[in-house]
């Protein structure tokens, strides 16, 4: 029985760039359908777009000057039809996080974190970071690149990373969650740096480091058993009921007859029962898997399976011809999908009509730059679900708009009418006078406040023939 077909899965990778691999995670979502993914380094800037269909996308980008690449950065990608919402981080002296906070119904929260912490930082205040996003809630997952060495992990050595986290978790209720095998491959080194922090979670987990992807770290599928009350959408599975019903016979399950005498009593023994039939269709069963690929051609499909065979060996080999070949493959496959996605693009291209519509359709999609609306902080505190966000918004326009009328109609009415700055010449024109040296101000606005007043009285004047060759350059320039 594949774990994985009951509870709750959670990915984590170290992109180190994600935009030149969006159609490798794509296949990776589209194989593995991971519940949450979490992604380090993404080196994303504000101008870049990631989208990935049916979930949902929360990052935070490293802030970087215009002429430098971005650096850094995390993402989390989870399931739209989870309930959820973002969740600020608190400040940090060292690490870098992003968090959400799944809120199933009728259950408890859990917050997800996606972290990264740079080897080129301090580690002086990790076990406060690490505390302050634990914090957060009460059951919590921390997970993604530590950056920290240490032989409890399977590490070949302890560096000041390593023992802060041992430490925490010693004297603190903290388990860790790692893979047996290595997760980021040097060129003279493999260790195991990318694993999972858990605190006030009590479920039986799965964690495997698996040789997919285009980057120095592996990614980590972790699945999780999670119990009833935790109730993620259930994945299509077929189940072998021949070996559902000899798991229940006699011979395997010994059915207790209800004896119980109260309403306590029958509550347990059912969910005895309950929790035994569920079990034993678990066992019994196994996800269905798509064959079909939606995002890369056939060709491309079988590259990436030669990668992986080929990234597999070398990182069991270690040898540079093993390595060869593996990033000959992966120029390879760089090579196809940039030929697939300028295929696909242009076949799109080629289909629009305006006479049905889908030209419309394809540049209003093209236009609307959809994303997630953050945590907002308003003045009853900070607002995590829509109805909570849009009553901030709904009091902030509320407050715009009080004050625009108190600037435009209410706070001018106490106020003695200044005379319009044009009065004079309007009273000299009407006596038919026409003299180019009238002065002209730039200002074309009663000045209410005496800040105003005194500015458009310091402007330079400028004559009615100055003004009129301006105007007249304008339309020749149009």
């Amino acid at each position: 029985m594949d774990p994985s077909c009951f509870g709750f899965r959670l990915a984590s990778w170290n992109a180190n760039g994600i935009k030149s691999r969006i159609v490798e995670v794509r296949d990776f979502i589209d194989k593995h359908h991971p519940d949450v993914f979490l992604i380090q380094e993404s080196h994303l800037g504000p101008g870049d777009s990631i989208r990935f269909p049916n979930y949902t996308v929360y990052r935070t980008d490293r802030p970087h000057t215009t002429n430098t690449r971005p650096r850094g950065g995390k993402a989390i990608l989870l399931k739209s039809s989870l309930p959820h919402h973002h969740t600020p981080t608190p400040p940090m002296g060292t690490v870098e996080a992003t968090s959400v906070t799944l809120t199933p119904p009728g259950g408890d929260p859990l917050v997800i974190t996606s972290l990264y912490i740079s080897p080129s930082v301090s580690y002086q205040h990790i076990h406060t970071d690490v505390e302050a996003l634990f914090s957060l809630g009460g059951a919590s997952i921390i997970c993604g690149d530590f950056n920290a060495h240490h032989t409890s992990w399977g590490c070949r050595r302890n560096d000041n990373r390593g023992n802060i986290i041992k430490n925490l978790i010693d004297s603190t209720d903290t388990q860790i969650v790692a893979p047996t095998t290595p997760t980021r491959f040097g060129h003279n080194s493999a260790s195991i740096i990318d694993f999972a922090l858990t605190r006030n979670i009590h479920w039986l987990s799965q964690v495997e480091s698996i040789a997919e992807l285009s980057s120095d770290h592996n990614p980590l599928i972790i699945s999780f058993d999670t119990n009833r009350r935790f109730a993620f959408p259930r994945r299509i599975v077929t189940t072998d009921w021949a070996a559902f019903r000899e798991l229940l016979s006699p011979a395997h399950y010994t059915f207790h007859p209800i004896t119980a005498r109260t309403g306590e009593d029958v509550e347990t023994q059912v969910a005895d029962l309950t929790d035994a039939i569920i079990n034993t269709h678990a066992l019994s069963s196994k996800p269905i898997r798509g064959r079909n690929s939606y995002y890369v051609s056939d060709e491309i499909r079988q590259l990436m399976i030669e990668r992986n065979r080929a990234r597999k060996t070398w990182q069991f080999t270690r040898d540079p011809s093993d390595k060869r070949v593996l990033n000959k493959i992966q120029n390879r496959i760089h090579r196809k999908v940039k030929a697939f996605q300028n295929k696909i693009w242009e076949d799109e291209l080629r289909a629009l009509d305006p006479d049905d519509g889908s030209l419309w359709e394809m540049s209003k999609e093209l236009r609307k730059k959809k994303s997630p609306v953050y945590a907002l902080n308003g003045q009853g505190g900070i607002a995590h679900t829509d109805p909570e966000k849009a009553e901030i918004l709904r009091r902030q326009s509320q407050r715009h708009s009080l004050l625009d009328k108190t600037n435009k109609g209410g706070g001018a009415a106490g106020r003695t009418p200044l005379p319009h700055p044009f009065q004079h010449l309007h009273q000299r024109h009407s006596k038919n006078t026409t003299n180019d040296s009238l002065p002209l101000r730039r200002r074309y606005c009663d000045p209410h406040t005496e800040h105003e007043q005194k500015l458009h009285y310091s402007l330079p004047p400028q004559t009615p023939g100055r003004a009129r060759g301006l105007v007249q350059k304008m339309e020749n320039f149009h």
